[in-house]
C-alpha cells in the first residue's frame, strides 16, 4: 500500500476506528479503511497493531487516539475552543 497522504483525509474519516501500521512516537502511519495515512498520537506511543481513533484529520495526517492507551484523557470539542 502507498501512503494516502497525497491525497487530503475527507472529513467523514474521523471518529472511524483504524490500526496503527508502525509505532507511532509520536509520528508513524495508521490504516484506516484499507488505506495507509500519516498520523500523530495524541496520547503517547502506540505500538503496531494496536486499534486507534481517528479525533481530528488535518491537511495530510489524522490525529489519533490509542484505545488501550489510557495516558490522556481524550480530547474534547471544548479543549480547542479553550486553548491559547
Amino acid at each position: 500500500n502507498v501512503l494516502a497522504e497525497h491525497n487530503m483525509p475527507p472529513p467523514s474519516i474521523e471518529g472511524r476506528m483504524g490500526t496503527a501500521f508502525n509505532e507511532l512516537d509520536p509520528d508513524g502511519v495508521v490504516v484506516v479503511g484499507g488505506e495507509q495515512w500519516s498520523a500523530v498520537s495524541l496520547n503517547g506511543k502506540i505500538a503496531p497493531g494496536s486499534k486507534v481513533q481517528v479525533i481530528k484529520a488535518g491537511a495530510v495526517r489524522l490525529e489519533v487516539w490509542a484505545e488501550n492507551n489510557p495516558t490522556l484523557a481524550p480530547p474534547t470539542p471544548d479543549d480547542e475552543r479553550t486553548s491559547p
